[in-house]
């Protein structure tokens, strides 16, 4: 019998934020601003759950549903930085979704190991299992130019 696929722990991982030297072409309004969305952005624990358990990967789900949300209460008047969390929290919430698409299909392998006859539908979850790590791998990608993109709005690239 062949044996269910594996989700491999490739996971977004939010890239920690670090306003490296403020210029002083700096408003201090913008610089605060930039200081609170960081430390939002950095209080998010996405740490991705160690194997494949069906419940800890909806709870990382959850959790970035909730961070996006959560990213809403920091007040920013600066015009760059709010489409920045815009973009941000989009991130979020799809990361939050394809997450909840491989719990579920996690719970549909798990399901299909106690069927009489698995490979029949085995090769089809590992294909869909595939398409879903892609689809982490780019929002990692996205949060790491989006984390680029603010240190450099930030620092005053």
């Amino acid at each position: 019998m062949q044996k269910p696929p594996r989700l491999v722990a490739t996971h977004l991982a939010f890239v920690t934020l670090v306003v490296l030297g403020l210029g002083p072409s700096c408003k201090a309004s913008r610089v605060d601003q930039c200081n609170r969305l960081i430390e939002k952005i950095n209080a998010l624990d996405l740490a991705p759950p160690k194997g494949d358990d069906v419940g800890a990967i909806g709870q990382l789900a959850t959790k970035a549903e909730q961070g996006a949300a959560q990213l809403d209460s920091v007040a920013l008047k600066d015009a760059r930085l709010v489409a920045y969390r815009q973009q941000y929290q989009t991130n979020l919430r799809a990361f939050g979704s394809v997450n909840r698409a491989v719990a579920a299909t996690m719970a549909e392998v798990k399901q299909l190991e106690s069927s009489a006859d698995p490979s029949a539908k085995l090769s089809e979850l590992e294909k869909k299992l595939d398409d879903q790590r892609a689809a982490i791998d780019k929002h990692a990608r996205e949060s790491e130019k989006l984390t680029g993109d603010i240190n450099g709005y930030c620092s005053g690239r």
